[in-house]
Formats: C-alpha cells, structure tokens, sequence
C-alpha cells in the first residue's frame, strides 16, 4: 500500500515522484533508521521560521531540515533495494534516480520535493480537491489500525521518536490530507488516459508546467545552506526528464 512508504518517501505520495513505487517489496534489511530518528528529531525541535514562500504557502527551516533527512534515508533504502530486486530495469531506473540525488545533493533535492508538494497543494485546492476534516479522519483511523499490524521498523522509529500522540494527532492527518489531494488531482488531469504509461507521463508534464509557473520567494536565503532555487529547479527538470521515458 502507499501509505506504507509514505515516510521513506518524504512524507509525500509516490504518484509522480515514483522513487520507490518501481519496486513491490521492502528490502530484506531495514536501512537509514537514523535518518529517521533525525527527521523526527528536526519535526520535532525544528525552527518554525519561513524560509520560502510557494504561492504563499511557506517551506519553514524545520521542513527543510526534516526534508534533508528523509532524502537520505531514501537514498539508503535504494542502494540496498538495487541489490535485491531482480528485475533490471527497475535496479537501473532505481540507480540512475539514487545517482541523481547524490549528485544534486540532499540538500537540494528537499527543496525541489518541497516546492513541487506546496505547488501541488495549491493545485488541489484551485481545483476544489482538497480532502475534508471528516475524510482525512477516516484515512488516519485506517492507517493507524494498519500501522499496529504492520509493525514497519520505519514507521515504527518515527512515530517512538515524535511520539504516538503528536505523530497520529498533529502530524499525520496533515501527511494525510495531502496525500489524498494529490491522488484526487492526479485523477482530475488524468483520469481520462486508459495507458499507465501515458497517465504518468501526462503527469509529469502537469508537474512540470505548475511548478515553472509557481510563485516562488526565498525569504531566508542563508537557511537554505547549500541548497539554491536554480538547483532544485535543475534536479526537478532532470528528475522529470528521466521518469518521463520509463
């Protein structure tokens, strides 16, 4: 199920981003466990402050910090699922997406995933899309039930690090409300198309357009450390660039 991966994938759905929706399985082990305790440790003490605006909606330094982690943990997980999965163009698209990252840099590719979801978010909620108090309630109950059968290391790692209360009552529904936007908007651009293929491609482009169009303002340019927006937007334009041809 997605949710599963929700947190290895920076909190955000795969529809799109895709950097593990190529493979079926875990991995065997269970890496970046401590990229974990340091996302939930960032969610937890992070700094509040506006770093960048996307039409109007801000990316605080805590988000971004938090981001950074989980784009490491991601990046651990992918290195050993190469190893495991048998299927070679799913390790080669894997590899190629693990390469990607590493040469834009943690840094930079949390900022590129942060404004593509803000841009998004926006999207949703242009298109009337945007999940109710009631049906993301629901969503969190079920996911909750989920997780206790699940017992996912992952899972398990961030929510003892936040705690069960803050993470299923304060952090989750919001995990929540924009997973299911996003699943809902994906629907609404491309519902239409019959091929898989042809969906995520129609996708991709949507993503594409919305974010080269997005309001977008650093109000802290030294929060972002190495990160810059002339990076994030190369990372997106080749991260698109190659999920396009799959």
């Amino acid at each position: 199920m997605r949710w599963q991966f929700a947190l290895l994938l920076t909190l955000a759905g795969v529809l799109g981003f895709g950097l593990v929706s190529v493979v079926a399985a875990l991995p065997g082990t269970v890496p970046g466990l401590d990229f974990v305790r340091r996302a939930a440790d960032e969610r937890r003490n992070g700094n509040t402050e506006t770093v960048v605006l996307v039409n109007g909606r801000a990316i605080t330094a805590a988000e971004l910090a938090e981001m950074e982690q989980w784009v490491n943990a991601n990046v651990s997980w992918m290195r050993e699922a190469e190893k495991e999965t048998t299927d070679t163009t799913q390790v080669a698209l894997l590899r190629r997406t693990r390469e990607l990252i590493e040469r834009s840099g943690p840094r930079t590719v949390a900022l590129a995933r942060l404004i593509r979801d803000r841009a998004l978010e926006s999207a949703a909620i242009e298109h009337g899309v945007w999940p109710d108090e009631a049906t993301i309630a629901e969503r969190v109950a079920r996911d909750r039930e989920l997780a206790e059968q699940m017992k996912d290391p992952r899972l398990d790692t961030f929510v003892t690090t936040l705690g069960p209360a803050v993470y299923w009552e304060r952090f989750y529904p919001g995990v929540v409300a924009r997973e299911l936007a996003q699943e809902r908007l994906f629907e609404v651009v491309t519902g239409d198309e019959l091929d898989l293929a042809a969906r995520q491609k129609r996708w991709l482009t949507f993503e594409r357009e919305l974010v080269r169009a997005a309001s977008i303002e650093v109000t802290d340019s030294e929060a972002l450390g190495s990160a810059s927006l002339e990076e994030a937007f190369a990372y997106l334009e080749e991260y698109w660039s190659l999920h396009s041809t799959q």
